[in-house]
């Protein structure tokens, strides 16, 4: 399922131990390095956040809602500050597309509950289920100038 995050600027090093912990290791540190994003309009700058999308496996989304455990890879080395991937999960706020019987987009958190997906200054938001572009859209996010 692809996941597209928005990660608030002031977010971003607890998001990367976070990740260190829910994907591949110790270069997942990096995942929100860049501020490439803007919430707002071109107008109105807003809010840098970092935004990245990637295929996030069941365990990516299940275990971002679990209690964290180091992983066995930095058992010794102890570069993941676990209080950080802590302060990191309890912002996440993960949404769940999807397009009713109508055609319109639904959005509701992992509870059920009716939910928006527009990025946050408070918040990491985490929207599972549109492609990349699309979840900019509906994030309200600026896309990504495209390189030359």
């Amino acid at each position: 399922m692809i996941v597209t995050v928005a990660c608030p600027a002031d977010k971003r090093d607890d998001a990367g131990h976070l990740a260190m912990i829910l994907a591949a290791g110790p270069a997942d540190a990096e995942t929100y390095s860049r501020l490439n994003r803007h919430n707002g309009t071109e107008q109105e700058v807003g809010d840098l956040v970092a935004q990245v999308s990637f295929n996030a496996t069941a365990d990516w989304i299940s275990g971002s809602q679990m209690p964290l455990t180091r992983p066995d890879w930095d058992a010794e080395s102890n570069l993941i500050d676990m209080e950080a991937a802590e302060r990191a999960q309890a912002a996440l706020f993960v949404v769940i597309h999807s397009v009713d019987e109508d055609g319109n987009d639904t959005f509701v958190d992992a509870e059920g509950n009716p939910a928006s997906p527009l990025a946050d200054p408070d918040k990491i938001v985490a929207l599972l289920g549109p492609t990349s572009r699309q979840a900019q859209s509906m994030m309200g996010l600026l896309p990504r100038p495209m390189a030359a």
